[in-house]
């Protein structure tokens, strides 16, 4: 292995992180592989990159190198979907050909995933490189774009797509409009806290078995960087995705107009419609015309916990998914007490009779 190669795949994934000077912060961390020239393919390198510095470990004939490097954005490409870099190499441990001051350059198609990487000084001078990024994972502070689909389960409501653009705080759904200062923070905590840039994973399969579950497909462009991610209700997916879901979902509701509810009272009402309208009593039967909520209660708690009371009648008798069972055809009032905590349902409770979280009866002290 010629131990001139880490110069060029450490430019190589810079390149792919670049952000404009308004959105510098960049973190990552990946894998890239050496497809061609033959003589070095497969050859692996392993990358941290924090804003302009970036850092390189490979393993050759003397053991582990180590190449730290000032990366800059090239002029030579129009930095959208193929980006160019330039690199220079400041500091080197165990060298091995790899010189302070060497020079390298860099064109790269992330869509593709394929990038070349071609060494304008030291004893490669003029080698291209071409690499595959195998895996990656990055976090920067650049704009996103997100949308979230979510069709099926048993209450066969329509499939809803949420698309939230955080450059102009706009969001589409049901509507479109301009969110509230208070609803964009909350919806970029959830972005931020969700680390999806990081995911490994891509699919998320339901448990063997499972049945009337709501499927979700999220699609992430941030800069550069593109994500797809799918899961459901019956998956083992982290539960950031679904509190990242929950909150765009919620937030699927135009402004109350002057001298309306308050924002917290339109944001938990919203948090609380989502849920009523996936829980196992209202998603089995429930007449979505007949679905009202009552004012929304602050609790003395810490954190802050919110109640909310809605009110539905369903077309038959009975709690929570009754497939199979014998019902009575008969129209049945119901009142939810609904607890959120932390922009999360946490307490669900049917005519003080069926716990929604549960989908069971609620256990009661002898």
């Amino acid at each position: 292995m010629n131990p001139a190669i880490p110069i060029l795949g450490l430019v190589a994934f810079a390149m792919m992180f670049y952000v404009s000077p308004a959105h510098a912060e960049l973190v990552y961390h990946g894998k890239n592989v050496v497809e061609s020239p033959a003589e070095f393919a497969g050859t692996a390198f392993h990358f941290v990159i924090k804003n302009d510095k970036a850092t390189v470990v490979s393993f050759g004939q003397k053991g582990m190198e180590v190449i730290r490097m000032d990366i800059t954005p090239s002029e030579t490409c129009e930095q959208v979907k193929t980006l160019c870099f330039d690199g220079t190499v400041t500091d080197v441990r165990n060298p091995q050909i790899h010189q302070v001051g060497d020079k390298v350059s860099f064109v790269i198609d992330p869509a593709n995933k394929k990038q070349v990487g071609t060494a304008k000084s030291g004893p490669m001078n003029g080698m291209s490189i071409t690499m595959k990024i195998e895996r990656m994972s990055a976090q920067t502070d650049a704009p996103y774009t997100i949308s979230i689909s979510r069709e099926g389960g048993f209450a066969a409501l329509p499939p809803k797509t949420v698309t939230y653009d955080s450059s102009n705080g706009i969001l589409s759904g049901e509507s479109t409009h301009t969110l509230d200062d208070s609803t964009i923070q909350e919806i970029d905590h959830a972005f931020q806290q969700s680390k999806i840039l990081k995911m490994t994973q891509e699919q998320y399969m339901p448990h063997q078995g499972a049945a009337d579950y709501f499927s979700y497909r999220l699609t992430l462009d941030q800069g550069v960087f593109h994500k797809e991610i799918t899961w459901t209700d019956a998956s083992d997916a982290p539960k950031s995705l679904s509190e990242l879901s929950q909150a765009l979902m919620a937030s699927d509701q135009p402004a109350k107009p002057t001298g309306g509810l308050p924002t917290i009272d339109v944001y938990m009402t919203n948090i609380a419609r989502e849920f009523v309208m996936q829980s196992p009593t209202f998603a089995f039967d429930g007449m979505q015309d007949t679905l009202e909520f009552g004012p929304v209660a602050i609790m003395e708690s810490d954190p802050i916990q919110y109640g909310i009371e809605a009110s539905f009648t369903s077309s038959h008798g009975g709690f929570g998914d009754r497939t199979d069972q014998i019902v009575t055809e008969a129209l049945t009032p119901h009142k939810m007490k609904i607890v959120i905590s932390e922009n999360e349902v946490i307490s669900a409770v049917t005519d003080d009779s069926w716990d929604e979280l549960n989908n069971q009866y609620v256990l009661k002290a002898p």
